[in-house]
């Protein structure tokens, strides 16, 4: 099997909103995306498979000294083989790849958070991977694009930690900030065992409506040259925007089930998207 094959596979096995967001894009930068994706989620699949924090250290490392392998010329991984020939082209760094390793070691340091900055630091770290990997392999022109990039990623993490509530639970692990749950005064021994309160919906509601604010402030900062380029991050945004809409229809029940939206919603989200971006671009033209 190709390398090239292999992460697309990686990535079709997850269900991913992504096949959604590259669909219009030409082959070869989906390629490019692509191996991108897989890495993220073969690192990240360390942290939601393994229980055991020495273990998982262990295999972090491992992809640490893969992508000085990457860099030497040398990569053995089927996804590191496959980033290898984008190197050049898209001046990827090891820096930028490491980047989302040591996010990752975030999870195993700190399984709680105790105010919302603190998670808002979490999230802004763990979101480098759209900061400091898609937008910039995309391209932009204007520097404020950099920050919509940064606040983008922070809001595609906080919006994976709402919808995962009670999934993150099982694996022993609470993002929710401590202050929020005193404030709504729900246990932390509801959220760890999953166990239903009459204010949890009220507390995700609340953490609902603090994403979409996060999603308002790095869009305030896209340049709107930019906005056709950082395309499939619109479309992730939009995807995003109503799975949070979903889980509120849904009466905020997160330590139930996880929601998900059906692929044939996220088609027609990623066409809408693109479909109005590209007659917001005309417009500007003309």
């Amino acid at each position: 099997m190709l390398p090239v094959e292999y992460c697309r596979q990686k990535v079709a096995a997850r269900d991913s909103s992504f096949h959604y967001c590259i669909s219009f894009l030409q082959s070869e930068k989906r390629d490019m995306l692509t191996a991108l994706y897989a890495y993220f989620f073969e690192v990240s699949e360390i942290i939601d498979e393994c229980r055991e924090p020495a273990v998982t250290r262990i295999k972090l490392e491992w992809w640490h000294q893969e992508v000085n392998r990457l860099f030497d010329g040398s990569p053995s991984h089927p996804v590191a083989k496959a980033l290898h020939p984008i190197i050049q082209p898209y001046a990827l760094t090891a820096e930028q790849l490491l980047e989302v390793i040591e996010g990752m070691h975030a999870d195993i340091e700190q399984p709680h958070y105790n105010t919302a900055e603190e998670l808002a630091s979490y999230c802004r770290r763990v979101g480098t991977f759209y900061d400091s990997l898609l937008a910039r392999t995309l391209g932009y022109t204007n520097a404020t694009t950099g920050d919509y990039a940064r606040k983008l990623g922070a809001a595609f993490r906080f919006t994976q930690i709402i919808r995962d509530v009670g999934k993150d639970a099982q694996r022993g692990r609470t993002y929710i900030p401590m202050e929020d749950l005193q404030r709504f005064e729900v246990p932390l021994t509801n959220i760890v065992n999953r166990i239903d309160h009459p204010n949890i919906a009220t507390l995700i509601g609340f953490e609902i409506e603090r994403a979409k604010s996060f999603y308002d402030d790095a869009l305030d900062r896209l340049a709107e040259q930019d906005r056709l380029q950082q395309l499939p991050g619109l479309v992730m945004a939009a995807i995003y925007r109503a799975t949070l809409d979903e889980i509120e229809r849904d009466g905020c029940r997160v330590l139930k089930h996880r929601i998900a939206l059906p692929p044939m919603r996220k088609r027609w989200i990623a066409w809408k998207t693109r479909h109005n971006e590209v007659r917001r671009a005309r417009q500007r033209t003309h």
